[in-house]
């Protein structure tokens, strides 16, 4: 259909300006962190989720949880440990 030019016309929305460049970068600890997972498998558990947390400004893991299940709740486990890990 395309090369037949028989595609419907698409409309592209204006996008708003992005000023970010691509850092984040604080001024001081604790202001911004980050989390990311990585699945793996365990001889005993099988396959788990392993989610991290680091701190944008000193780059630092400021927290670690393992779970079975990739939930968003077992992702805030990270957040909401009373006492923060050092990896």
């Amino acid at each position: 259909m395309r090369e037949a030019q028989l595609l419907a016309p698409s409309r592209t929305l204006p996008k708003a300006e992005n000023p970010h460049t691509g850092t984040i970068i604080t001024a001081r600890p604790n202001e911004v962190w980050a989390s990311d997972h990585i699945m793996t498998s365990t001889v005993e558990e099988g396959q788990v989720t392993v989610f991290v947390a680091v701190d944008h400004c000193t780059t630092e893991c400021v927290g670690l949880h393992a779970a079975k299940k990739a939930t968003r709740f077992e992702a805030l486990q990270t957040f909401r440990r009373k006492t923060l890990l050092t990896c």
